[in-house]
Parts: C-alpha cells; structure tokens; sequence
C-alpha cells in the first residue's frame, strides 16, 4: 500500500518543482531580458558620451592649436614675407617658436605666391606650396586644417595648420603654416580615455568618412586596426543618415559615435566597449537570480515534502482502516478528521459509512437471528404448545382432584407457572420472528404515550416510581401502525420500570427530530448499562434480568424497523440509560 502514497507524494513534489522552474525560469527570463534592453541602452550612451566627450576634446586641441597659428601670423616679423632679404630672419622666429612651444614638428611661412621664405627646417625653404590647398584657403584669408597626410620625412601622419598673414593695409600678403603630429592628438585622447574610463575599460576608433581608421587605441586587437580601411554600412544605418564603419571583431561590442565638428564632419568618433563586459553586471544578477531560484527551488521542495506527508498519512490511515473494514466485515476503527478540507470530510464520510456498516451488520446479524428464531418457533409451536396444555390442564385437574399437602401444593403452582412460562416464550418467538405487515396511517405519538404511560401506572405504583410526561402538544402525526407503535412505548415503558430501583423515575419525552422525523425518548435513573453490553439489547434472547425472555427488546427494533424508522440506547454506568425511537412524520417523504 505504500506505493500509491509514494506516487502521490512524488506528483505533489514534481508539481512544485515544475511550478517553481517554470514559473521561475520565466520571470528570470523576463526580468534578464528588460535588463539586458535597458543596460544596452545605458552603457551605449554612455559610450555616446565618452565618444562626444573625445571628439570635443580633441576639436578643442585642434582648435587651440590653429588659434595659436592665427596669433602667431599676427607677429610683425612674419610681415617680412615680402622681403626675400628677410628669410633668416623668420626663420630664427620660427625656430624659436618650435623650441619655445613644442608642440609643432616644424613651422614655415610663404610670401603671396606660396613660396617658402622662412621655415624652422632650412630644408623647406624656396619649396613652391601654391599648389597646396590649405596654402590656397589661406591665402584666400581662411584659416585652414589639412590632414593628416603620411608623411615619411616626420615619421607618421601629420596635420598643416594655417593662417593668413596680413600686411599692414589689411592684404594678405603670405601663409603661416605648422606641422603637426597627428601622434599629439591621439596622445590627447589615449589621456582622455584613460582619464574618463578609470576602472573600465574603453576603446576609441577616429574614422575618416572612407573608412581609414586615423586612431586606435585600447587592446591589441584594437591597436591593430590603425591604417586599415574598414568596410562601411549602409548610410541610412546610422540615426543621423552618416555611414557606420564594420566593426571586424569575433566577439561583439556595443558601441557609441559622435562626429568630428568644426574639422571633419565627417568622420566619426567610437567609443566600444565588449558586450561581455559591458554586461558583467547582467550576468552577476543572472547568478544571483539562479542562486535566488535554487534556494526557493530547495524550499518549495521542503513545503512539497511536509505537504505531501501531511496528505499522504491520513490517506495512508484511510486505505488501512478500508483494509480492516473489508477483513473484519464492517468493523474497523475511525480515521482522525484533523483538517477541515475535503481530505478531512473524506475521513469524516467513511467514518459515517464505517458506523452504518456496523450498525447494518448488526442488524443483518439480529435479522438472522430472528429468522433462526422464527424456523425454530414455527417448528416448535405446535409440538410444544399441545402437550404444554395437557401439562397444565392435567396439573389443575391433580390440583382440584387430589387432597395433598402444601408443598404439594406448590409444587402443583410451580408446573403450572412455567407452563404458562414457556407458553409466553414460544408465543413471543412467533411474534418476533413472523411479525404482522403493519397497517400504517396518521396517529398521535402522544396519545399512545398517554395510553401506555396509564396502562402501567399500576405496576409504577407499586414501586413508588414516577413516569412523568414532557411531550410536545404541537408534534405532528406519525406514519406508523398504532398498535405495533403502543406496543413499542409499552415494552420500553415496562423495560424501564423493571431496570430503576424503587422510588426511581422515568420521563416519556416526544420531540421533533428534523428531517421529517419525530423523536420518542424513554429515559431512566436505574443502574445504566455498561457500553459493550448497550451494543447487544436489542438482540433476541438477550436479558440483563432474571426472568426475563430477551424478546421485548428485539420486538421493538422489529417494529420499528418495518416503520422505517431508528431505535437505540445511549447509557452510562450509574447514569440511568434513554432508548430513543425516531419515526416518520405522516407524509413525510421517505
């Protein structure tokens, strides 16, 4: 029987377990996904951010630097232009200015035709640079930023800086050009990105508008890309229409942009970062939240457990007691009801139907018995009854004829009482075992309570015991045959009577019962009857007195089992005892 108990509590655990992985698994799903969403959306503006951060910083440098040109072609000396006589003259300046600044690799200026007349790099002087746009821009009166060229001669790529130089009545009468290291501005950012990224870690990617990756700074495999030419998406890629460069990574990156203002439009400015690491903090909660989903796993489990067992025990405790009911034929102990839920009703329903199981064999078992006492009267009556007379007859007949003693006398009495006697009994079988088909109609139980209550005042009197009355005058009619019910109140009446002791009393009570029923009680102060004993009063030949038959009882329960109705004891040692019969009310249906 154990097997059942261990599917059901293996079903209730596999249930909770399913309940909380799937419903767990979903909501971690759901919660990792609008994470993950919105730590994208988070970490690639701030990677926006840092790229906005590093293109205006290095606009800014730029800028800085062509306004020192511009400052610079202001100085009288560079006026000299015009004057080739003045040549060493503009360039000790320049000279001086590398020296004094740093931040340029060489300085040069060119008369109105674009040839050098000064320069820090005696090298460049008398080159023609008309040619050159930024020569033309400035000449034009234009401040000018050309680059980033490769350039051999200063080892890597560099940027012309560029102002007009304005004579004295406001012409331009030559350039002041710088060259600058393209390594300074991506210097500026490598501070910059160690600057604002602290603790993370951030890489940077300068983009021309064709691809060609000017810096690259960060890991390795990011460093490497310098000079390469990356593929571009479609324009319409990005959100303000530029197009993006293809990022040839394995692992894959989140990424922020901003365009290079004011110097080249065009390009653009990325700030990445790995998605692994950009979401570590995802993943750290997807650990927690496994952990979380473990414990309450573990948990619901336990619960499952202590569930189950609590379900299992009284089923457990049910299948047994149907076990011991089907062995014993109906007599089997009761199931503790401990909870109010429908396993405890369940309990509670087979311990009714345990109890009408009982209370069904016994009646099966008195039944039979009966019937024994019925085949048995029927075969004896007329045997025994014929000679019973001839017995008594002849005894009254010696009595009256015959001049004997007094102990002859009694004797003679004695053979007559138990004739009459055992004429009583085989009648009383006769009664019992072959009852009459009860002819039924409407009758007042308190009337044949009166009947018989008045019919035994004379034996009650006799022992000084009181029977008093306590019916309901507003009870209504009963469903019953009024003789076979008189006879009912009258043996448990007289039963009564024979169990109080002198002085004692008895109350004849009629109630309703409910449920269309009405109630008769016939209580007792006598001696009470013990619990087991109670069980078996209502069997035939069953006698707690001396004398006494042990047929009125049983021709009770007869009776008032052929009126569909219910009869029996309760009583307590020393507590008097109450036999209650519940009849049907007349039209009641049944």
């Amino acid at each position: 029987m154990e097997i059942p108990a261990r599917s059901l509590r293996s079903k209730i655990i596999g249930l909770s377990v399913a309940l909380v992985v799937v419903a767990g698994t979903i909501l971690a799903w759901i919660a990792v996904r609008s994470s993950r969403a919105s730590l994208n959306v988070v970490v690639e503006q701030q990677l926006s951010e840092v790229a906005h951060t590093a293109a205006q910083r290095l606009v800014e440098t730029l800028e800085v630097q062509r306004n020192n040109v511009r400052r610079q072609a202001r100085a009288p000396v560079l006026q000299l232009v015009t004057e080739e006589s003045r040549s060493a003259e503009i360039s000790r300046y320049l000279v001086d200015i590398k020296e004094s600044e740093g931040e340029f690799l060489d300085l040069l200026a060119t008369n109105a035709s674009g040839t050098v007349v000064g320069s820090s790099d005696p090298s460049s002087i008398g080159k023609m640079l008309v040619s050159e746009k930024w020569v033309k821009l400035a000449l034009a009166g234009h401040r000018a930023i050309a680059g980033p060229y490769e350039s051999a001669k200063y080892g890597g790529r560099i940027l012309y800086l560029s102002a007009p130089i304005t004579g004295r009545g406001g012409a331009v009468v030559g350039v002041h050009a710088v060259v600058y290291g393209w390594r300074r501005a991506s210097e500026t950012l490598e501070s910059l990105r160690q600057t604002i990224v602290r603790d993370i870690r951030v890489d940077l990617l300068v983009v021309t508008e064709l691809g060609r990756v000017m810096v690259a700074l960060g890991r390795d495999e990011v460093r490497t890309l310098l000079g390469t030419d990356l593929p571009l998406a479609s324009p319409t890629a990005g959100d303000d229409g530029t197009s993006r460069p293809v990022l040839p990574f394995d692992v894959p990156v989140l990424t922020g942009s901003a365009q290079l203002s004011r110097f080249r439009s065009r390009w653009i400015v990325l700030a990445m970062r790995p998605t692994s690491e950009a979401l570590a903090p995802l993943a750290a909660m997807q650990r927690q939240m496994l952990g979380a989903l473990s414990a309450v796993l573990l948990v619901g489990i336990c619960i499952a457990w202590m569930l189950s067992s609590r379900m299992v025990r009284p089923l457990q405790e049910l299948t047994m007691a149907t076990r011991l009911l089907g062995e014993s034929g109906g007599d089997a102990p009761s199931v503790p009801a401990r909870t109010h839920d429908e396993i405890g009703q369940l309990a509670r329903a087979f311990n009714q139907m345990s109890g009408e199981l009982k209370r069904a064999r016994a009646e099966l078992v008195a039944s039979a018995k009966l019937a024994f006492a019925g085949e048995v009267a029927a075969g004896i009556a007329h045997e025994v009854r014929n000679p019973l007379s001839v017995v008594r007859g002849s005894a009254q007949i010696l009595r009256r004829s015959v001049a004997m003693g007094k102990s002859g006398e009694e004797l003679v009495d004695m053979i007559i009482g138990e004739v009459d006697r055992l004429n009583r009994v085989v009648g009383g079988l006769v009664e019992v075992a072959k009852p009459r088909t009860p002819e039924v109609t409407a009758a007042n139980l308190g009337e044949l309570v009166r009947r018989a209550k008045d019919f035994l005042a004379y034996r009650a009197d006799e022992r000084d015991i009181g029977i008093v009355l306590d019916l309901d005058e507003d009870l209504p009619q009963v469903r019953c045959d009024s003789d076979e019910i008189y006879q009912v109140v009258l043996n448990l009446t007289l039963n009564a009577i024979q169990m109080v002791d002198d002085g004692g009393s008895i109350v004849l009570r009629t109630a309703r019962s409910g449920q269309g029923k009405v109630l008769l009680e016939v209580v007792d102060d006598g001696p009470g009857i013990d619990e087991e004993v109670a069980e078996q009063v209502f069997s035939p030949f069953f006698t707690m007195r001396g004398g006494g038959t042990g047929l009125g009882l049983a021709m009770v329960w007869r009776i008032v089992e052929l009126h569909r109705g219910r009869v029996w004891v309760t009583s307590r040692l020393g507590r008097g005892s109450t036999f209650r019969v519940e009849l049907p009310i007349a039209g009641a249906r049944l």
